[in-house]
């Protein structure tokens, strides 16, 4: 009877400390938290723990997001959980004397404890990574387009039961596109442009004009995007991760390509419920992008097209040039029919633009865009195209003077005239970029002066395109006042130009009037 009382009193102890596992070990665990990174500032979602190394009483069965923080570095982010193995789990091995039946109990701990007790105790961040900054011998940069080739039936994630499977990568299913994209493209741009707006490579006060000497611009094509989600059944949420696939494309601020890569990019490990519209899975997005990003800025190739060219961040020295010009005496109007005859086609690569006949002696200007890729620029004179050589440049007014030996050129009428005011009517004469259509004109007002990079600017209303530049802009009387430069370089705007006052384009050049 004794022998039965006690076998009963055994499996009762045996079972109770089964039970003191999941009474006591699973209330709170202390976990250290460190990183790498000297005088890195631990966060547990968003509260400050100020040191690079924090122990701290974290509630079980809850995961929490941290994250590692420094300026001048790119967050990191995390997720933990207080799950790790109590040791009274080994109190069962007490009881192996009766019968071995204390194994039984070890057993039921075990798989008490296997699903949900996996962490160590503690974490330690992976080194953060210092981010770019512009430096002031470095071009702006921005980016222009954003293409998102993902496909119907392309792979945008998988889903994974735990992190621990998603550590080991078995996943429960894929998930598929149906046709939608479930991040907005223009999203994309925004968060590449913000992104390098944090950096200083961005700065809408300094790259205004589109066609700019000191200006670079991106296209990028998102090829993957691809999200890992670990269900976290506890918490009722889930952690996640993304990858991105990112190919750029690279052109200097006058459109011509200059370089081409591909980078990669993962985002951290984050806490959320998986909704593709929370803020945290546009967040973690953004964060794979910037990974990317850091990718393409540390290739030497990109870092190099980045550097200033040393001539036209001082903008060179031009020879003189004397031109022989008709300038006219009186007052009169001149009329839009005689002067547009002095406009004329220029032609290099693939680009179409257009030139001002200065003179009798063939002196035509015309906008550096036209001569920036460093293909021989021709001109179409009735019907022909004639070579022209290179006479002076200023990549910073975005302007050239060309020379082609014909006699068949009119040049423009000149007129010593006053700078316009704000309000006056103003007309544009150019040809557009579009090879078929011919000569035009095109009216507004002056709408203000601005002065970007130090360089005066006439801004006005008239509207236009790559091929106007190297125009000319006249007041009503028909009068040259500039030359037509580039439009302003924001989204969805239009009717904002700038031309440069026909006083800067003379100095600009170094070119004398022989009146």
């Amino acid at each position: 009877m004794k022998r039965v009382f006690s076998s009963i009193i055994a499996w009762c102890i045996i079972f109770s400390l089964a039970g003191c596992v999941t009474i006591f070990g699973r209330k709170k665990q202390k976990i250290k938290v460190t990183s790498v990174t000297e005088n890195a500032e631990i966060y547990i979602g968003e509260t400050n723990k100020m040191n690079d190394t924090i122990k701290e009483v974290f509630q079980k069965d809850t995961k929490y997001a941290i994250s590692a923080r420094k300026d001048g570095y790119k967050t990191r982010h995390s997720v933990i959980s207080a799950e790790n193995t109590s040791f009274l789990i080994y109190a069962d091995l007490a009881a192996l004397g009766y019968w071995g039946a204390g194994l039984v109990g070890l057993m039921i701990d075990a798989t008490a404890q296997k699903k949900m007790m996996r962490f160590k105790g503690s974490y330690e961040f992976p080194a953060l990574i210092q981010l770019p900054q512009k430096q002031e011998n470095e071009k702006y940069i921005w980016v222009q387009d954003v293409i998102v080739n993902i496909n119907q039936g392309d792979v945008l994630g998988k889903y994974y039961q735990s992190l621990g499977k998603m550590k080991r990568d078995k996943s429960v299913y894929e998930y598929k596109a149906d046709g939608k994209m479930l991040y907005d493209v223009p999203l994309f741009k925004h968060d590449m442009n913000d992104i390098l707006l944090s950096y200083g490579y961005s700065d809408t006060a300094e790259n205004v004009i589109a066609s700019s000497w000191n200006s670079l611009y991106l296209t990028s094509e998102i090829k993957t995007l691809e999200t890992s989600v670990a269900g976290l059944k506890k918490s009722r949420k889930a952690g996640f991760f993304i990858d991105v696939d990112v190919q750029w494309v690279l052109y200097d601020g006058f459109g011509n390509r200059l370089y081409q890569t591909t980078t990669y990019g993962t985002s951290d490990l984050r806490l959320s419920s998986a909704n593709f519209e929370s803020s945290e899975f546009k967040a973690s997005v953004k964060d794979a992008i910037e990974y990317a990003m850091i990718e393409l800025h540390k290739d030497p190739e990109f870092k190099e097209l980045v550097q200033f060219d040393a001539d036209l961040a001082t903008g060179g020295s031009n020879p003189l040039t004397s031109l022989d010009v008709n300038m006219l005496n009186s007052d009169n109007a001149i009329q839009l029919e005689q002067q547009i005859q002095s406009i004329v086609r220029l032609s290099a690569g693939d680009g179409l633009y257009s030139g001002t006949v200065l003179s009798n002696e063939g002196y035509i200007v015309t906008s550096y865009q036209a001569i920036s890729s460093g293909d021989s620029v021709m001109v179409q004179i009735n019907g022909d195209w004639k070579p022209t050589k290179v006479v002076s440049t200023n990549a910073q007014l975005n302007l050239a003077l060309l020379k082609v030996e014909s006699d068949q050129l009119t040049p423009i009428n000149w007129h010593q005239v006053a700078p316009p005011n704000v309000g006056d009517q103003v007309f544009a004469l150019s040809f557009s970029s579009i090879e078929a259509l011919d000569k035009y004109v095109a009216s507004g007002v002056v709408s203000g002066f601005r002065t970007f990079q130090d360089k005066p600017f006439i801004q006005s209303d008239v509207p236009m395109s790559v091929g106007n530049s190297g125009g000319i802009m006249l007041n009503e009387k028909g009068h040259i006042i500039g030359i037509l430069n580039a439009k302003a370089n924001f989204d969805n705007v239009e009717g904002v130009g700038f031309t440069v006052p026909i006083e800067d384009v003379l100095k600009g050049l170094n070119i004398d009037l022989s009146l």
